[in-house]
């Protein structure tokens, strides 16, 4: 069987033990065990440019398709954080040539964390700073929602994501998957069991 020739694609720091850049090096180690190809593009091959977070918001999803478009006949399927897929499901549809498939993957859907922010809004919790009133739907929403639209499969974290996307009508339910972040099998055969318990629970910490 020909190999799969996948690229995974995020604006994320370059660095395989931080966060989102973690998943996507786990991602392709797994890939490459299965027997397929797989390339990863994180933010220094989309390029440094714009610097400004809130402008880069807006931009990103362009530059990424800039920056794909220059590789992407080299794949079969081109697996895209979020909002980042946005303008290359545009391009695609303007390219007749154009025969790679566009995953749209989701770290947790920024609609829901952006509702949680106005809730605590109403309840005088936080204080909702302008680019948050405004620009972050206009500049980031409105492309998390474009790129889940013309991707063809969308992957998130849990059933509530899926739930909310075929709600918002992005997809159909036949669409969309559930992938929840794992951990690989030589983590855990690799690791000796604890001489006594540990504490009662999972700790998470982390901006959201």
């Amino acid at each position: 069987m020909t190999p799969m020739r996948i690229l995974l694609v995020g604006d994320y720091p370059d660095n395989p033990r931080l966060g989102s850049s973690k998943v996507y090096y786990k991602l392709q180690e797994e890939f490459l065990r299965l027997g397929q190809q797989c390339d990863v593009m994180l933010h220094p091959e989309l390029g440094d440019w714009p610097r400004a977070p809130k402008i880069r918001w807006a931009l990103t999803p362009w530059v990424a398709a800039h920056a794909i478009a220059q590789v992407a006949d080299r794949y079969d399927v081109i697996d895209i954080a979020s909002a980042e897929g946005g303008a290359l499901g545009v391009r695609r549809a303007l390219t007749p040539s154009a025969r790679y498939a566009i995953v749209s993957r989701s770290h947790g859907l920024e609609h829901r964390m952006y509702q949680r922010l106005l809730d605590d809004a109403a309840l005088g919790l936080i204080r909702k700073q302008w680019y948050r009133r405004w620009w972050h739907p206009l500049a980031r929403l409105s492309q998390v929602a474009m790129a889940a639209r013309l991707a063809d499969r969308l992957i998130v974290l849990n059933a509530d994501d899926v739930a909310f996307a075929i709600r918002r009508g992005w997809k159909r339910a036949d669409c969309v998957d559930v992938i929840g972040h794992g951990v690989s099998e030589r983590f855990l055969a690799d690791t000796p069991a604890p001489a006594s318990p540990r504490g009662q629970g999972i700790l998470y910490c982390g901006t959201w």
